[in-house]
């Protein structure tokens, strides 16, 4: 069984008004499951 936990899938630079720079983090939650193109081309014996 896979873990679902959580990741960090971005990261963004911002900079306010007064030019004060902030990191955000965008986290997501579950599992990473491989898009449909790559499970197609796998079946297809090109992975």
């Amino acid at each position: 069984m896979e873990s679902r936990g959580t990741r960090q899938v971005n990261e963004f630079k911002l900079v306010d008004d007064q030019g004060k720079e902030y990191t955000v983090f965008e986290y997501q939650e579950g599992t990473e499951k491989p898009s449909l193109k790559w499970i197609k081309l796998d079946r297809l014996g090109f992975a």
